[in-house]
Order: C-alpha cells, then sequence, then structure tokens
C-alpha cells in the first residue's frame, strides 16, 4: 500500500497550521482571560462536542461508514442524499438535545449557552458540509481545516484584542465557520434533497453507531463533567488549560485520521482485511515511537512552561503528568480509524464503556473517601487513558487471531 510522498508532506503541513493555530488560539485565550473566564470557552467547545454526538444519534459516523462506501464504488449521487439526511436528523433532535445539554453543563447562563449553541451549530454544519471530501481528498480536507483553524484563530485574537468579550470572541469565530461551511456547499453543488425529510431509516442501521458515539462521547466528557460538578469556576479554568495537553493527542490523531481515513477507504474493496490491518499496524508502531518521546518532553518542559508563561494556572502543576499520559495514548488510537471505515464499528463501543466503567467506579469510591479535589482529577485521567491505549489492541489481537482459528 503505496503513500505518495509528495501529497502527505503537503497535507501534514497543511495539518499542523489547523491543528497549530487551534492549540495557539486556546494558548492565547487562557493567557489572556482568568481561568474562571476561560472556563466558559472550554465549557462552549465541550457543548459542541456533546450536541454534534448526541444530537444526531451517531448519524456522522454512519455518514462517514457510508460516504466511504459510496465512495469506493462511484455513487457520488448518494452521498449528496446522505449529506440532507444528516442536517435533518440534526434539526429533528435539536429541540431534545439542546435542553439536556444546557442541564448537563450546570445551568450556564443563558446569554453564554446562547452563544455556546451557535458556536456548536456552526461546527456541526462545517462537519456535516464536509462528509464528501473527509473521505474523498485528504489535501483538500487538511486545507479547509487549515484555512478554518488560522482564520479563526485569527479571528478570535483580533476580537478578544478589540472588545475583551469571551461571548463576541465566540459568535466571531461561529460566524466564519458558518460562511465557510456555506461556501463549500457551494462549490460542492449541493442541492438539499426534499425526500430527505423523511428518513426512510431503519433503527437498526443507526445502533452500531449511534452506540459506539454515546459511550465514546460519555468516556471523553465524563472527567470533564465531573469537574463541572465538583471544581469551582477558577479551579474548573484551571483543569480546562491542563486538557489541551491531552487536545494536542486529540489533534495529532486526527491529523491521522484525515492523512491515511481517505488511504484507507480507497483500499476497502481492493485488498483483503488483514493487508490493511497490517498497513494500520505499521502506521501505530511508528507513532507509538512517536508518542514515548512525547512522554519524556513533556514530563520534562511543561512544568516549566507553565510556571513561567502561565501564573495562573500553577495549581495545575499535579496534573502535568496524567495529561501527558492521555496525549500519549490519544496519539496512538489508530485504530479506532479502522473500526469505523473498515465496517467493524461495532468495537467501537468497547473502550469507551471500559473507560466509563472504570472512571464511574472511582468517583463513587473517592466521593465516599471524602469528596473530589482538583488533584483527584488524576485519576480520571489516567483511567481514560488505560482504556484508550490497551483495549484496541486486545480488540484487533482478538480479530487476528478469531481470523486464524476460521481459518
Amino acid at each position: 500500500m503505496q503513500i505518495k510522498i509528495g501529497s502527505s508532506v503537503g497535507v501534514i503541513i497543511l495539518l499542523v497550521l489547523a491543528t497549530g493555530s487551534q492549540f495557539l488560539k486556546q494558548s492565547w485565550l487562557a493567557g489572556v482571560f482568568s481561568p474562571g473566564v476561560y472556563a466558559g470557552w472550554a465549557t462552549a467547545i465541550l457543548a459542541s462536542q456533546l450536541l454534534s454526538s448526541f444530537g444526531g444519534l451517531g448519524f456522522h459516523n454512519y455518514s462517514a461508514r457510508r460516504a466511504a462506501l459510496y465512495e469506493s464504488r462511484q455513487k457520488f449521487f448518494l452521498i449528496n442524499s446522505l449529506m440532507s439526511k444528516q442536517y435533518v436528523v440534526y434539526a429533528y433532535l435539536l429541540p431534545i438535545s439542546i435542553p439536556i445539554i444546557y442541564y448537563i453543563l450546570a445551568k450556564p447562563s443563558f446569554m453564554l449557552f446562547g452563544c455556546m449553541l451557535i458556536y456548536s451549530l456552526g461546527n456541526i454544519f462545517i462537519s456535516t458540509s464536509t462528509t464528501a471530501i473527509y473521505v474523498r481528498s485528504s489535501k483538500e480536507f487538511a486545507k479547509i481545516q487549515a484555512l478554518r483553524g488560522v482564520g479563526g484563530c485569527f479571528l478570535a485574537v483580533i476580537t478578544c484584542y478589540a472588545t475583551g468579550s469571551l461571548l463576541l470572541t465566540l459568535l466571531a469565530e461561529s460566524l466564519l465557520i458558518i460562511v465557510l461551511g456555506s461556501l463549500i456547499l457551494k462549490k460542492e453543488k449541493f442541492k438539499f434533497k426534499n425526500n430527505s425529510l423523511r428518513l426512510g431509516l431503519k433503527c437498526n442501521e443507526l445502533i452500531p453507531f449511534f452506540l459506539p458515539v454515546v459511550l465514546t462521547t460519555v468516556a471523553v466528557s465524563l472527567s470533564r463533567l465531573i469537574a463541572v460538578d465538583v471544581l469551582n469556576d477558577e479551579l474548573l479554568g484551571v483543569f480546562y488549560f491542563m486538557s489541551l495537553i491531552a487536545a494536542i493527542g486529540i489533534m495529532f490523531q486526527y491529523g491521522v485520521a484525515v492523512l491515511f481515513g481517505p488511504i484507507i477507504t480507497s483500499q476497502l474493496s481492493a485488498r483483503p482485511a488483514y493487508e490493511i490491518e497490517n498497513f494500520v499496524l505499521k502506521i501505530w508502531m511508528g507513532i507509538f515511537i512517536l508518542a514515548l518521546l512525547v512522554l519524556l518532553l513533556g514530563n520534562i518542559s511543561l512544568p516549566y512552561i507553565i510556571n513561567y508563561f502561565y501564573p495562573n494556572y500553577i495549581a495545575g502543576l499535579v496534573l502535568v503528568s496524567p495529561f501527558v499520559v492521555l496525549c500519549a495514548a490519544k496519539m496512538c488510537d489508530v485504530w479506532g480509524i479502522y473500526f469505523l471505515l473498515g465496517g467493524l464499528e461495532r468495537f467501537l463501543y468497547v473502550p469507551s464503556l471500559v473507560s466509563i466503567l472504570i472512571v464511574t467506579f472511582l468517583y463513587f469510591y473517592l466521593n465516599n473517601k471524602g469528596g473530589l479535589e482538583l488533584a483527584d482529577m488524576k485519576f480520571f485521567i489516567f483511567a481514560e487513558s488505560i482504556a484508550i491505549f490497551f483495549v484496541p489492541l486486545v480488540l484487533i489481537s482478538f480479530i487476528k487471531i478469531k481470523r486464524i482459528v476460521v481459518a
């Protein structure tokens, strides 16, 4: 399975621009705002993740899988209908998902929640608008993400510097995302299909995608939601700031998905499963070596960086090592990409389920010992790291052993 070096380097550069600008934006905002105010920005990002995952009943993962199949079989007209249905699913479920998320986030002020909602809907809109591009061309998709990342960073910094308002900063970036999504639809010559108002889907089609999405979202968000419940605004802002360390791993994994997703998609009908799995294994081994380097450098350098540049957040130094471990684990999380695109979505929920069970047990155990503090959040982060790193390895080993036995 060959990769074009020149094209890959271009994609990597674009993804570095996209993810790097997002990271710089959040780091800069953390330095400008106090921890208590910064907690509002980070909660908006959490709201976006929750609305995207729960609000679509897993349809965005379903769309990615179906679009990959349509693209590999050159049934391009079906992708347009798929995107129409995705918009409709989110629209139908908004009246239910919005109040649920409002109460999950401990009832923020209506003004802040309104801005969070606009920001979340903008992210859903552009995510749906790029469904076809994601499975078709990693370079084209990376260009969009780079434009979104750099443009959003520039606009957020300018708005924040000019107004000092978190709400206006959220609204400005939301407007950019919506405009960019609209331009993408125009370029793709997207036409809404009226017959999509009647979805015509059987519930059992979505169940294999909905369950993993729910469990994954809960697993990723559970420690954050516990923090919302037990920490005051200042400490919550500190916790969210420290979670930027893990965000590096998430951004890296996202880049891997963008780079290798179309390659895996193009091979689904051309090569046997074991060859694709061996290809993914080689990717994982290379990333694992890089993750070990991140573990070493992160634990050495980050305490000094935080002490010097972010003195308001030094209370979070106790969480540096746990979040560096989580960052490394998320960097290595490449098997989920293969499970999703390769028709093995039934395995997607297992790592998340294990994480939820461990974190839930720890929550009740630690709470019964006298309440939770900021330092106690490290146990939840380590639990999430263990599940993310080890469970997919067990699953892929099970798949390979089962194939050998059956053969």
